[in-house]
């Protein structure tokens, strides 16, 4: 049938389109899989990224895949794309996944937004052990960096305040970029409020309890002190009617 948008252009039939597909792939597997590139491309090129990918994916073009991926990556989390971004990831090869750095990055700050913090802090830590050369600082400090919220978000905070600053660390040592350097400064801020509000918490809790202490022997002091008073009111005034009944009595007309 004829597209919407274009006049000249045409599609088949979902089904007869499989079927074509299928057949092709099993008769020119070389011709399938070209055919598929073409279209990542041109989808590519009219920034309709979810179809690139699909195609590259079909295509096993998959540096394709990876550049794409890292491209688009930072716009998609921004959007809150997050399994989008993890699900191309998953799509690829182990040893393609493990070749791109700047991917592993994407694919941890995916698993700590959809709330797979241990499992971010595995990866990340599997990349600061594959690149461990100094060629790579940057992949470093951001590794550690994102490891730093992995933990936080865990309850680590000891932890993930030594992964911030040894983040802050290499990234003074060269010339990093501005938004970076901040980045870190930001989550070592966050990990110091949560630590102060963790101990206001304690501090409040231990006085609390010092507190319900105190209250309770306070209220119990004024108990007895009202039941003293009752006691001495009521003493008073038994002995106030034994001096009157004495009186009345050492006073009355004799007959």
């Amino acid at each position: 049938h004829c597209l919407e948008s274009e006049d000249d252009l045409y599609r088949y039939n979902s089904v007869f389109r499989d079927f074509l597909q299928r057949r092709l792939r099993e008769t020119d597997e070389a011709a399938f899989l070209s055919l598929h590139h073409k279209a990542g491309r041109i989808f590519e090129e009219e920034h309709c990224w979810d179809q690139a990918v699909s195609h590259y994916l079909n295509a096993r073009s998959y540096w394709d895949v990876v550049r794409v991926a890292i491209a688009v990556g930072e716009e998609y989390l921004a959007a809150g794309r997050w399994a989008t971004v993890s699900r191309w990831f998953d799509c690829l090869p182990e040893n393609t996944r493990m070749a791109a750095p700047d991917l592993i990055l994407l694919k941890s700050q995916c698993l700590i937004h959809l709330g797979e913090c241990a499992a971010a802090a595995h990866i990340l830590t599997d990349l600061l052990r594959v690149f461990d050369s100094e060629e790579y600082w940057l992949c470093h400090a951001k590794a550690f960096t994102w490891r730093s919220a992995a933990r936080r978000l865990m309850g680590y905070f000891n932890d993930a305040k030594k992964d911030a600053r040894i983040a802050l660390r290499i990234l003074k040592q060269h010339d990093c970029p501005k938004d970076v350097l901040g980045d870190v400064y930001y989550r070592l801020a966050n990990i110091d409020a949560e630590q102060g509000r963790l101990r206001l918490l304690r501090r409040v809790s231990r006085r609390g309890r010092r507190g319900r202490g105190v209250v309770h022997l306070h209220r119990r002091r004024r108990h007895n002190e009202r039941r003293s008073a009752c006691g001495a009111r009521r003493q008073t005034g038994a002995w106030a009617l034994l001096r009157a009944v004495s009186y009345t009595h050492l006073t009355l007309p004799t007959n």
